[in-house]
């Protein structure tokens, strides 16, 4: 094993400056700043890679080794700008995932920095689920929990790297230390809870276990589970389009009444809900209206599964696809899964017979999503589009307004 002489190192480095060999010169200065660090030296540390980076502009990871230096000597303000810097340089050159690598090797130990970095990605492209996983193990490493929490389910709504999502989830969960949130993960995991139902309760602080079970049936914003009579508040029924059956009505305030008789648990109300399906399919007989009649039901319920299920019963041939489909691209842009959104508003705009105001419904989302994507061209492009059909639709002039200031910023 050759032995490293710096004063050699530093001889060759200063000859290869003077030749004009500026970027193996850098390399040379840069090779020389883990033994100044390894013998406390972190001024002199820093001095040297200033002098790397004057050298060599375009050698990103410079900026990475000099944010370590100021660490070393308790410059954090001053680091967290050098790894910021090092992020955007990596998005500048697309390059995100090689420059993860190795901010992964070198900052494992540098937690603050190693958020910021990933911080400085999310800023500009929130589709990679493996940021968001990063930055939530980053965050645990640091003890913070709810952030650490927030930004694992970030990456669940993208629904990619799940599995790698679920063993983080339970990691957290675990570190944590609370009772409940065991009994929530093993719901999830069996799919007897969705990923908004647990995200729901897993973000709430000291709930206890046995309200937390009672899920959305107390939540004044869902449904009247004490309403056992005429129903008239019900928001079930309301839901209901004026041309559904009665005998669809009924079974829905069956539903409410059963529902509030039932004890505090969740397994009761699977079993009432998987009741209440296999009645309902046999009643609406491949009705495509009370198909979607009773998914916008589900839907304010906090059920999504259940309202996607009956929403892909509704076939390309019926006369409400459209409208189904439109109602399913919003379950998922509300659940934060925007790229599955999009793929169902792109698919809606391809569809040959629909209506008006179908068709400003799928524009004015794929603004939306594109706008949350940080596609800002493409936004506009939806927005424009929109705007030519229909300028006054919903809140669009306000989107084109934030569009504009964006645009104008870049």
């Amino acid at each position: 094993m050759s032995v490293v002489h710096p004063k050699k190192l530093f001889e060759k480095a200063s000859s290869l400056e003077a030749e004009g060999a500026f970027k193996e010169a850098s390399h040379q200065y840069a090779s020389l700043i883990p033994i100044l660090r390894n013998r406390g030296k972190g001024l002199e540390a820093i001095t040297l890679c200033d002098k790397a980076m004057a050298l060599s502009p375009s050698s990103t990871r410079l900026h990475l080794i000099k944010a370590l230096c100021l660490m070393d000597i308790k410059k954090t303000k001053e680091a967290l700008v050098e790894i910021e810097n090092y992020g955007k340089a990596a998005l500048r050159q697309n390059r995100v995932t090689q420059y993860l690598k190795l901010a992964e090797q070198r900052l494992s130990s540098q937690w603050e920095l190693y958020c910021h970095f990933l911080k400085t990605l999310l800023e500009v492209d929130r589709t990679r689920a493996d940021i968001f996983l990063a930055l939530s193990h980053g965050f645990l490493q640091q003890g913070e929990l709810k952030n650490s929490f927030e930004m694992v389910f970030a990456a669940l709504h993208i629904g990619s790297e799940i599995d790698k999502g679920k063993s983080l989830l339970k990691e957290i969960i675990l570190r944590r230390g609370r009772q409940q949130d065991i009994l929530y993960f093993e719901k999830f995991v069996d799919k007897t809870w969705t990923l908004e139902q647990i995200e729901k309760y897993i973000l709430v602080e000291d709930t206890p276990l046995k309200s937390d079970f009672k899920l959305h049936t107390s939540d004044k914003n869902s449904f009247e589970v004490k309403s056992t009579s005429n129903g008239t508040g019900s928001v079930l029924l309301k839901s209901l389009n004026e041309e559904s059956s009665s005998i669809l009505k009924q079974l829905i305030r069956d539903l409410e009444t059963e529902l509030g008789e039932i004890p505090n648990g969740i397994e009761p109300l699977s079993a009432l809900i998987a009741e209440f399906k296999l009645k309902a399919t046999n009643i609406i007989n491949g009705d495509s209206q009370a198909c979607l009649d009773i998914a916008i039901a589900f839907k304010e319920m906090g059920l999504l599964n259940e309202a996607k299920e009956f929403l892909n019963k509704v076939t390309a041939e019926q006369e409400k696809y459209v409208a189904a489909q439109i109602l399913k691209g919003e379950i998922e842009f509300d659940s934060g899964s925007f790229l599955s959104a999009l793929d169902i508003f792109l698919q809606i705009l391809r569809f040959d017979q629909m209506e008006e105001n179908e068709m400003k419904e799928a524009l004015y989302y794929g603004a939306r999503i594109y706008f949350q994507l940080q596609n800002l061209e493409k936004a506009n492009q939806f927005a424009k589009k929109l705007g030519a059909i229909d300028s006054n639709y919903r809140n669009l002039k306000k989107i084109g307004a934030a569009l504009k200031q964006k645009l104008e910023k870049k």
